[in-house]
C-alpha cells in the first residue's frame, strides 16, 4: 500500500490503522495479495532485504527469494 494511496486518505480507515501498526513494528513485515504482489512494505523489510520500498510495490513477492539465495539463506538464519 503507497503511502499516498486512497486508503491512506482516510484517517479513520482501519486498513490505515492496520497498515500504522504494520510500519511501526521492528520486524519486517511485506504484505502480498493471492497473486504474490507486492503492496505493502515496512521499513524493517527495507533494512533487512535493502531493496527500497518503492521499488519491491507491485511486483512479485519472488524478487525477494531468488533460486540461488533462498534456500541458503532460509537455512542458515536462527529463527
Amino acid at each position: 500500500l503507497a503511502r499516498n494511496s486512497p486508503l491512506m486518505t482516510n484517517s479513520s480507515s482501519p486498513t490505515l490503522t492496520m497498515y500504522s501498526m504494520f510500519e511501526n513494528m521492528i520486524d519486517p513485515v511485506v504484505v502480498i495479495d493471492h497473486l504474490g504482489i507486492i503492496h505493502f512494505v515496512n521499513t524493517a523489510s527495507e533494512q533487512l532485504t535493502g531493496f527500497a520500498a518503492r521499488h519491491l510495490k507491485g511486483r512479485n513477492v519472488n524478487i525477494l527469494m531468488t533460486a540461488s539465495a533462498n534456500i541458503t539463506f532460509f537455512m542458515t538464519r536462527e529463527l
